[in-house]
C-alpha cells in the first residue's frame, strides 16, 4: 500500500510538471484578463475578482 501511494504521488507531480510547460520560446501567446467588482446596494460589503486566460 505504501508503494502504491508513493507511485500515485510521484505520478501526480510528474504529470503536473508536464502540463505546466509553456509554449515554445519562438511562439507567442496571449494573456486575457477581466477584472470586476460589485457592491451590495448601500452596504460596505462587496465582491471583487478577476478571470484570467493564458494561451
Amino acid at each position: 500500500m505504501k508503494n502504491f501511494c508513493f507511485f500515485i504521488l510521484f505520478s501526480c507531480c510528474y504529470f503536473s510538471q508536464a502540463i505546466a510547460q509553456g509554449p515554445e520560446e519562438d511562439q507567442l501567446g496571449a494573456w486575457y484578463m477581466y477584472f470586476w467588482n460589485t457592491n451590495f446596494g448601500e452596504s460596505n460589503w462587496g465582491l471583487q475578482g478577476d478571470y484570467q486566460y493564458r494561451d
